[in-house]
């Protein structure tokens, strides 16, 4: 990615740099180096934001929420997931929506908040997962709903939910 982003660079290729930014900080963040993948999770998301590519911001956006969520910082992660959120759907951008929603409700239940609305967020992403079809979509969703039921004490049902989600 870093190559790519050299040529964009070169080329003055704006919504491609916002987009390898992206890439090379959500790279650093499965690796496990946050402060790196903070530094082009927040370069991507301005670049992305000045160019008007509300895509390339939405995926940005959840993908910093992501790094925060790692580092323990789950008030920030919501707003960064809500911005996403709010950008994805204005973008008419499903998978990003998908993604936003089901991280909100993560970041909900993570923080302590009443699981309800968690559970019909995660049923909301879980739904547009089933139409669009994305498969990992679904078992997100899924997996969220099965832990959002469990914090209700309704074991039974987030069982069902998560055994119900397709085996690649």
């Amino acid at each position: 990615y870093k190559s790519a982003l050299k040529i964009d660079q070169a080329l003055g290729d704006r919504a491609g740099i916002a987009l390898k930014l992206g890439n090379i900080g959500q790279c650093y963040s499965d690796l496990g180096d946050t402060d790196r993948a903070e530094s082009y999770l927040s370069k991507a998301l301005k670049v992305a934001e000045q160019t008007g590519d509300l895509s390339a911001a939405a995926d940005a956006a959840v993908s910093w929420g992501q790094t925060k969520m790692q580092r323990g910082e789950t008030k920030a992660a919501l707003a960064l997931f809500e911005r996403g959120l709010s950008l994805a759907t204005e973008n008419r951008e499903r998978y990003q929506e998908v993604r936003a929603l089901e991280y909100i409700a993560l970041a909900h239940l993570t923080v302590g908040d009443p699981p309800e609305a968690a559970l019909e967020m995660a049923r909301s992403a879980t739904e547009w997962a089933r139409k669009m079809p994305m498969l990992v979509g679904i078992i997100y969703g899924l997996a969220f709903q099965g832990l959002a039921l469990s914090r209700l004490g309704r074991h039974d049902e987030a069982r069902g939910d998560v055994e119900s989600a397709p085996h690649p």
